[in-house]
C-alpha cells in the first residue's frame, strides 16, 4: 500500500510495499510511482494516474489496472492496483492498494507451455483448450479484484474516518487549550466546584476542582493549594449565608444565577465586596465568576459624595448657575438664577438663553455661541443684558464653558487635541446691575468733577490774576502812601532845623507827636503789605534748625537788659520754610517782651512731638490776658492797650495765625490775668514740597 501526492510521488508506504518491490520510502519519495513500472507499461501507467489526478471528483473515485513493475533487484512483478482519489481540504491524494499477481501469471505461462509440448507428442489425444484455461483465470481474477476493491473502499473509508477523528481530536484539544488559556488569563476570578451526589441539599459537599490566578489576586488566597477541599473549608464564613445552597441549586437545575454584590471577609480574605455570578457545568459542577469591586464601590461612593457636594454648590451658589443643551435650552438652573430673572424654575426651563437676552446683545451672543460650538475657544467670559419676566433689564457677568465627550481616532485611542461631541454648556451668571449703576454714577461724577476741575482751573487762573493785581495794588499803594509820609517827616525835620533853639517846647512836643504818628502810619502800611502777602508767596523747603533761628531772634533783640529768654532742650530740625518760622517766632517773642509789665521778665520756649506735627510753646510771666480777649487779639489791628500808651500796629498776632493756618497748624492761647500767657502753635514736621502757603 502507498499514498501518492498530487504529483504521483509516494508520501507513505507500508512494509508490504518494501517487501514486494524492495524500495524504502526514502528511495522513492522524490520519484513518481510510474518510474518503477516496466518500460513496456510506463506510458499506460502514467496516463492512468494522470487521469485520476486531473479528473473531476465523482468521475474518478476508484480505478483498477494491472501493470508490470521492476523491483530494486531488477525482477519483474505483476501488480494489480486499486487506486482511489481522496481530497484533503483542497489537496488531492491517491490511496493505492496493490495485489501481487506475479506467481499466478507465472503458473499460467507454465501451464500454457506444458500443453503445447503434450500436443506435440500426443497428437491423437484431446487436450483442454487454452481459451478455457484463460477464461477460468480471468474469472478468478475478477472475483479477487472485486473483493479487493470492496476491501480497499472499506479501508479508504476507515482511513478517512480515522483522519477526521484525529482532526476533531486535535481541534478539540486546541479549543480546550485556548479556553484554558482564556480562563487562566482573564481578569475575572473563576472557581469550579463539583457537587457530590450525596449532597444533603445545602451545598456543603461542593468540592473545589479548579481556579485561575485572578481568583487568588481578588481574594488574596492561593486557592491552588486548596484544590480538593470543601467550600466551607476554603471560605468558612459562607456557612452564615445561603450561598453554598444557591451554588448547589445551579449545579442541579442547570440554570445560571446572578448573586449580585456579595460582602465577604474572614481571617485570610480582607473585607471586600464581590460581584458574583454562578453558571452550570457538566457532571454536577458549577462555575463561579466573580470580581472584587471594593475599590470601584469606594470610588462610586466618593463620586456620589462629590456629585452631592456639586449639587449643593450648584443649588446654593450666590451667583446664577445653569446647564444648557447644545441648542441653547436651559436644562438645569439654580434658584439664584431664577430669582435674578424673575422666573419660576419650570417656566425658565421651557426657554432658551436667546429668548431672555436683550435684543441689542443677541448678535454678541450668537458669535459667542458659534465660537464655543466650533471649538475655537473652550470658554468665554463677557458682559450682557438679560430681560426679566417683568421686562426689566439685568446686567450680568457671564462665563460659559463647553463640556465635550471623548473623541476616538482611527486607532481607537483617546485623542486630546480633537474636540469631542458637544454634551452641554455650563454657565455662571453674576448680577452686576448695581455695579453698572455705580459705574454710570461714577462716570457721571467723573464728568462732574472734570467740569468742576475746569471751573477751578479757571478760578485759579482768575485768582492768580487777582493776586498779581493785588500785589501790584499793595506795592503801588504802599509806595504812594509812604511817599507823602516821608515828605511830612522830612518837612517837620526841616522846620525844626530852621527854627532851632527858639522852637517852643509845646510846639516841639507837637512835632514829635506828628513824627510818631507818621512812623505808626508807616508801620501800619508795612504790616498790611506783609499780611496781604501771607499765603501768596512761594517759599522753598530747607532744613531748619529751630534752636539756631531762636538764637538768631534773641540776638536781634539785644540789649535785653534784665529780661531773660530761655530756650528748651532738644529743639527739632525740620524740613520746612525758614522765613515763615522766623516770622512766627519773632512776632510771638517780641509780643511777650513788649507787653511785659516788668524789666526782669522771663520768656520760655519749648517743643514736643504731636503726631505729624511739633507743638511749640512760648510762655511768659507777664500780666496775662483776660479770657474775654483770647480770640479778639488775633484779629487784625486789635490791641489791648492804646497805641499812645504802647506803640503797636495790631497786626503781629493776626499775621502769626494766618501763617500757621496756611501750613496746616493751629494757634491757641492759655492765659489769665496776673498769671502770664502761653501761646502754642503746631507746625508740620515736613512741609509738602512745592506747597504754596495759601
Amino acid at each position: 500500500m502507498c499514498i501518492l501526492d498530487a504529483k504521483g510521488r509516494p508520501r507513505q508506504i507500508n512494509p508490504a510495499f518494501e517487501r514486494v518491490l524492495g524500495y524504502a520510502l526514502r528511495d522513492v519519495c522524490d520519484r513518481p510511482l510510474t518510474e518503477l513500472a516496466h518500460p513496456a507499461h510506463q506510458a499506460d501507467n502514467r496516463a492512468t494516474l494522470a487521469g485520476l489526478l486531473s479528473a473531476d471528483i465523482g468521475q474518478a473515485d476508484t480505478k483498477l489496472f494491472t501493470y508490470r513493475y521492476l523491483t530494486r533487484s531488477g525482477e519483474t512483478r505483476w501488480l494489480e492496483w486499486s487506486v482511489s482519489v481522496v481530497m484533503e481540504g483542497a489537496v488531492r491524494s491517491l490511496y493505492c492498494v496493490a495485489r501481487d499477481l506475479t506467481h499466478r501469471y507465472q503458473e499460467h505461462v507454465a501451464k500454457a507451455d506444458g500443453i503445447s509440448a503434450n500436443e506435440g507428442k500426443k497428437g491423437s489425444q484431446s487436450p483442454q483448450p487454452e481459451a478455457q484455461l484463460e477464461a477460468q483465470a480471468i474469472e478468478r481474477n475478477e472475483k479477487l479484484s472485486a473483493q479487493l476493491a470492496t476491501v480497499q473502499a472499506q479501508y479508504v473509508k476507515l482511513l478517512a474516518t480515522e483522519k477526521q477523528s484525529n482532526s476533531n481530536i486535535r481541534a478539540a484539544k486546541a479549543e480546550a487549550l485556548m479556553y484554558a488559556d482564556v480562563v487562566k488569563n482573564m481578569q475575572v476570578g473563576i472557581y469550579i466546584w463539583q457537587l457530590a451526589e450525596t449532597d444533603p441539599g445545602d451545598g456543603s459537599t461542593l468540592c473545589l476542582l479548579a481556579t485561575n490566578p485572578a481568583a487568588s489576586d481578588f481574594t488574596g488566597v492561593e486557592a491552588t493549594n486548596m484544590l480538593g477541599q470543601l467550600i466551607l473549608e476554603v471560605f468558612p464564613q459562607l456557612a452564615e449565608t445561603d450561598i453554598p445552597h444557591v451554588y448547589a441549586q445551579v449545579a442541579r437545575s442547570g440554570e445560571p444565577c446572578n448573586l449580585g454584590e456579595v460582602p465577604y471577609e474572614d481571617g485570610r480574605v480582607q473585607k471586600g465586596i464581590f460581584s458574583v455570578k454562578a453558571f452550570p457545568l457538566p457532571n454536577r459542577c458549577v462555575g463561579i465568576a466573580f470580581e472584587n469591586i471594593t475599590e470601584r464601590k469606594r470610588y462610586e461612593e466618593i463620586h456620589r459624595a462629590q456629585e452631592e457636594q456639586l449639587r449643593i454648590l450648584f443649588d446654593q451658589a450666590a451667583v446664577g448657575m445653569a446647564r444648557l443643551s447644545p441648542d441653547g435650552h436651559w436644562i438645569q438652573v439654580n434658584q439664584c438664577l431664577c430669582d435674578m430673572l424673575g422666573y419660576a424654575e419650570d417656566a425658565l426651563l421651557q426657554k432658551t438663553f436667546q429668548s431672555v437676552t436683550h435684543p441689542e446683545d443677541q448678535p454678541v451672543d450668537r458669535e459667542t455661541y458659534r465660537q464655543l460650538v466650533s471649538g475655537a475657544v473652550p470658554q468665554k467670559t463677557f458682559e450682557k443684558r438679560y430681560l426679566t419676566q417683568d421686562g426689566e433689564v439685568v446686567w450680568a457677568y457671564v462665563t460659559v464653558s463647553v463640556v465635550r465627550g471623548h473623541t476616538l481616532n482611527t486607532g481607537e485611542a483617546l485623542t486630546e487635541n480633537v474636540p469631542g461631541e458637544l454634551l452641554y454648556f455650563i454657565a455662571t451668571i453674576q448680577d452686576i446691575t448695581e455695579r453698572k449703576r455705580a459705574n454710570l454714577a461714577l462716570t457721571q461724577q467723573t464728568d462732574d468733577l472734570m467740569t468742576v476741575n475746569l471751573m477751578l482751573t479757571e478760578a485759579m487762573s482768575m485768582l492768580e490774576q487777582r493776586n498779581q493785581e493785588l500785589d501790584q495794588f499793595a506795592y503801588v499803594t504802599s509806595h504812594d502812601l509812604k511817599a507823602p509820609l516821608r515828605a511830612i517827616v522830612n518837612l517837620a525835620s526841616w522846620i525844626e532845623e530852621d527854627i532851632g533853639d527858639t522852637f517852643p517846647a509845646e510846639n516841639k512836643e507837637q512835632f514829635e507827636l506828628l513824627k510818631s504818628r507818621v512812623h505808626r502810619m508807616e508801620g501800619l502800611i508795612n504790616g498790611l503789605l506783609e499780611y496781604s502777602r501771607v499765603g501768596r508767596s512761594q517759599h522753598s523747603l530747607e532744613p531748619v534748625d529751630i534752636a539756631e533761628i531762636l538764637a538768631e531772634i534773641v540776638d536781634s533783640l539785644s540789649p535785653l537788659g534784665e529780661f531773660t529768654v530761655e530756650i528748651g532742650p532738644s529743639m527739632p530740625v525740620l524740613k520746612s520754610k525758614r522765613v515763615l518760622l522766623l516770622q512766627v517766632f519773632s512776632n510771638l517773642i517780641n509780643n511777650a517782651i513788649k507787653h511785659h509789665d516788668r524789666e526782669d521778665g522771663i520768656v520760655r520756649i519749648s517743643a514736643c512731638k504731636d503726631g505729624d506735627f511739633y507743638e511749640f510753646a512760648i510762655s511768659d510771666d507777664g500780666p496775662g490776658i483776660d479770657s474775654t480777649y483770647h480770640e479778639k487779639i488775633f484779629t487784625i489791628f486789635q490791641t489791648l492797650r492804646a497805641r499812645d500808651d504802647l506803640e503797636s500796629t495790631g497786626i503781629g498776632l493776626s499775621l502769626v495765625k494766618k501763617i500757621v493756618a496756611a501750613e496746616g497748624g493751629s494757634v491757641t492761647l492759655e492765659s489769665a490775668v496776673g498769671e502770664g500767657a502761653t501761646f502754642r502753635f503746631t507746625w508740620p514736621k515736613e512741609s509738602p514740597v512745592g506747597l504754596n502757603t495759601q
